[in-house]
């Protein structure tokens, strides 16, 4: 890709990130977006698996297994350190496989540094310290996979007008059947 290709991408990726990102001044029905933008959900299921709950099979419930793998300021820390690559902006990005491949290496290597030098503070057992780089390291990567050549961006697209789309059909019934929609 030339450098002026390269930046009219850019351009480009970047009016389309600020539209998205007013979503939340959006119609309700297209709180589906604000949903699957919404990254909370994700850390809370990580901070759930780092801690040691899952779901049961009979219950629905969380259970909490007896000894979790890592400890609450443990799971804050790795949380802050992923709040700080993800945001709207990252998941709504045009990412190249070779961007999130090394995004996820360089990522790799700091979480492993983090546990390195903290596993006694974080009370982590050193026959835990591969399941929760693993855990942590498959999130980022699946995480960050959805702006792999900007799919997350294009769903979102898509969404948008499918529901203008609706609105606009909306409002064709109620000009044609005066007001009754």
């Amino acid at each position: 890709m030339g450098i002026q290709e390269g930046n009219e991408r850019f351009a480009r990726d970047q009016v389309e990130m600020e539209a998205l990102s007013k979503l939340p001044q959006l119609a309700p029905e297209q709180n589906t977006i604000n949903e699957q933008l919404n990254l909370s959900e994700l850390l809370k299921g990580l901070e759930n698996s780092l801690l040691g709950r899952y779901i049961d099979s009979d219950t629905g419930e969380y259970v909490t297994v007896k000894n979790p793998p890592i400890n609450r300021e443990g799971v804050q820390r790795i949380n802050m350190l992923i709040s700080s690559v993800f945001d709207q902006n990252t998941i709504l990005s045009n990412l190249e496989e070779e961007e999130i491949i090394s995004m996820c290496h360089e990522f790799g290597e700091a979480i492993v540094w983090l546990i390195a030098e903290n596993y006694e503070a974080f009370q982590i057992k050193v026959a835990d310290r591969d399941m929760i780089v693993d855990i942590v390291n498959r999130t980022f990567y699946n995480t960050l996979k959805r702006a792999w050549k900007g799919m997350e961006r294009e769903s979102a697209r898509r969404v948008l007008q499918i529901n203008e789309f609706k609105r606009s059909e909306d409002m064709q019934k109620k000009t044609l059947f005066g007001g009754k929609g």
